[in-house]
């Protein structure tokens, strides 16, 4: 099959098994059940599908609402609202409820995150097999399945992915300039409207990676990638200018302290080899040590798996002698220990 096709036939497969586990459960009940198992996290969500629609019809500054903390109201630039999600569903929660909304964006969200890092893993390695597999490993990892509890900020992931294949792309001669610039500014806008700070982690671990390429990667994509470089930057630059309203608003208000504890963010060390309770197979074997994690199930989002580790180890050994293995080792190895956060916690 011709790529377009390889990547239908992987989307295709995605979405079966999404619609599986998660709507199937519930079809016959799709605007009145929630197809995930959040409790009180995807209230604000939502609040936020109807929300935005709304402030738009009437005038008002979306960021800035009296429906909430009444009467004095509550600054929103600091909220998750989901802007993006929730102009582009406007026309499904006018006709079916936010609720049909939400469970949308629930049901696509691993397909699109999988779909898109097979794109990526197409490119890498120019077989289907290998990168239908790798794309399930992103789009159903850990991280996303724990976070569909009810918390689409965090599972509507795709844009990085997206991102990654547009440097790919660009730098192996694929793309135009202009196309890449004008595709990348869109993904970055659409990833800054789903979520600030996935669009903040981006712009710092791409860049460390992009970095890390110069230092490490094949001397020949040196050429490319600065190239690439300066476009990434512009495209930084023209999506800051789309969304500086936005930014103006959140900087005037800033929080007076952090949002969140960075100790309950933090990832256990025995967390990437041990599943936690909502995994399927050996989450409850595992219960007495793995309930006592800082971090709560929705976002200890570290399991590998054993099989996992010991392919990475099978790699290292393997392909030792390349320099491109001790970039992307060093990648995975700076990735989880900025995952266990300030101070390190075993088994709490």
């Amino acid at each position: 099959m011709r790529p377009a096709g390889q990547g239908l036939v992987a989307f295709v497969a995605y979405f079966g098994i999404a619609f599986g586990v998660y709507a199937l459960p519930v079809v016959t009940r799709f605007s009145s059940a929630f197809v995930a198992t959040g409790r009180n996290d995807p209230k604000i969500f939502l609040w936020s599908l109807a929300w935005w629609p709304k402030a738009i019809v009437e005038g008002q500054n979306p960021l800035v609402t009296d429906l909430l903390w009444a009467p004095a109201g509550v600054d929103l630039s600091w909220v998750t609202t989901i802007p993006g999600p929730s102009i582009l569903m406007w026309p499904i929660t006018e006709a079916f409820g936010p609720l049909v909304s939400l469970n949308l964006l629930h049901l696509l969200a691993p397909p699109l995150a999988a779909w898109a890092a097979f794109l990526v893993c197409r490119q890498a390695t120019g077989a289907f097999w290998p990168s239908l597999g790798g794309g399930y490993f992103f789009g159903f990892s850990t991280f996303l399945l724990n976070h569909q509890a009810g918390h689409p900020n965090l599972v509507l992931v795709f844009p990085v992915a997206l991102a990654v294949y547009l440097v790919v792309r660009y730098s192996r001669g694929t793309l135009g300039p202009l196309t890449f610039l004008f595709s990348l500014t869109a993904v970055l806008v659409g990833l800054f409207s789903i979520f600030t700070e996935l669009f903040a982690t981006l712009a710092v671990f791409g860049g460390l990676a992009l970095l890390g390429t110069f230092v490490l990667g094949p001397a020949h994509l040196r050429g490319p990638l600065l190239r690439a470089a300066s476009l990434i930057a512009a495209a930084y630059g023209l999506a800051t200018l789309l969304v500086v309203p936005f930014l103006i608003h959140a900087l005037g208000n800033l929080p007076s302290e952090p949002i969140r504890s960075l100790q309950k963010a933090s990832i256990d060390l025995l967390g990437f080899a041990l599943p936690g309770y909502t995994t399927l197979i050996g989450g409850n074997e595992f219960r007495p040590i793995t309930d006592a994690f800082t971090a709560p199930p929705a976002g200890n989002g570290a399991y590998l798996s054993l099989a996992l580790i010991f392919l990475l180890i099978h790699f290292a050994m393997t392909r030792w002698r390349a320099r491109s293995t001790w970039l992307l080792l060093s990648f995975v190895v700076l990735t989880a220990v900025a995952a266990l956060g300030p101070v390190l916690h075993v088994r709490g």
